[in-house]
């Protein structure tokens, strides 16, 4: 007899191993188009839908930056978000914001209604009967202007992606199939759109900052306040570590320094988290060949589009009658480095 339960224990195996997944990405470095290109089609593979896209920014719209499943003739209309017509008749509210035309703009304004029962406390929507829908349930969910998701498919689920209170994005998920979507499911698609959100965020902060990162003749790392995950890093960081950028990426902030010193530093940490102030004080990091180098750790919190960030400066303590610069020279792995985590 089949154990009632191993469906759901299948499910959340397959829910783990891609997340996984996923962040083996994430700390291969931030490029955003492998990545939703990953997410889609695994997405897509591992549970079977029979669609699935993800949409982002580009300048007023939003069209998907990778899919798989959607036919052209979808394709065709679906992929402009922007109200039909072109940029011309492009209608926007008083704070200067699209006025959506369909689901997908509406979960991508923000604008959730808890009263609907469509609307997740995630702030996504979740359609289980998209051809069973009354008149009246579609023009709550902006859904009476176009028709191509309630003629093709019977469920939808659409999820922002968001950096902190910024929606940069949307994971699409349909299928023909009526109930084909669980709260838990959609959850954990939740959970998949937080992780591209950071990865997004620190492709937007690198391209921001990029001369400045690069050319600073101290090693930088920056990384998220929550999770503690360091989401880029500069070649004097790369220098001082012996690590490349793709490999300190995804690290936490804790496996830079000693493994026997971990509880410290973790309280350290936690106790800048808590008073939100600038840390300084003498450390330990291991490089890439696990060699103890000291160091001066000045971290220092921000935030950025709602998201909070520490970046964390650490300058290698000189020997004496040696000038950092001598030392640079001498050993190109003792530089300058800053480490950004949580």
């Amino acid at each position: 007899m089949q154990d009632p339960d191993s469906s759901r224990i299948t499910g959340m195996q397959k829910r783990i191993a891609l997340a996984s997944r996923l962040v083996s990405v994430i700390n291969f470095g931030p490029d955003v188009s492998r990545a939703v290109e990953f997410v889609v089609s695994d997405i897509k593979n591992t549970f079977g839908f029979d669609a699935v896209g993800i949409r982002l920014r580009s300048k007023e719209d939003f069209p998907y930056a990778a899919q798989e499943g959607f036919s052209p003739d979808f394709l065709a209309e679906e992929n402009s978000l922007l109200p039909r017509g072109g940029t011309v008749a492009v209608l926007k509210d008083s704070t200067g914001n699209i006025l959506p035309e369909c689901a997908c703009g509406l979960a991508l304004s923000g604008r959730t209604n808890p009263e609907n029962p469509a609307f997740t406390p995630g702030g996504s929507i979740l359609i289980n009967r998209l051809k069973c829908m009354k008149p009246a349930e579609r023009v709550s969910l902006c859904m009476d202007k176009r028709e191509k998701c309630v003629l093709n498919f019977g469920s939808m689920a659409l999820v922002p992606i968001r950096d902190g209170n910024k929606i940069l994005g949307l994971l699409q998920v349909n299928d023909k199939a009526g109930n084909a979507f669980t709260q838990e499911m959609v959850s954990f698609f939740e959970d998949i759109a937080s992780l591209l959100g950071v990865l997004i965020r620190a492709r937007d902060e690198r391209e921001k900052y990029k001369t400045l990162f690069e050319t600073v003749k101290t090693a930088i790392l920056i990384g998220d306040a929550r999770s503690g995950l360091i989401l880029d890093a500069n070649k004097e960081a790369e220098l001082l570590f012996g690590r490349s950028r793709g490999e300190l990426i995804g690290l936490h902030r804790v496996s830079l320094h000693p493994a026997e010193k971990a509880e410290y530093y973790s309280r350290e940490f936690n106790r800048q988290d808590e008073e939100e102030k600038t840390l300084n004080f003498e450390a330990i990091i291991v490089d890439g060949k696990g060699a103890n180098i000291a160091v001066h750790m000045s971290s220092s919190m921000y935030t950025a589009d709602g998201s909070r960030k520490i970046l964390t400066a650490f300058r290698v303590q000189s020997e004496a009658g040696k000038t950092e610069e001598a030392e640079r020279r001498e050993n190109r792995k003792k530089i300058p480095f800053f480490a950004m985590f949580r």
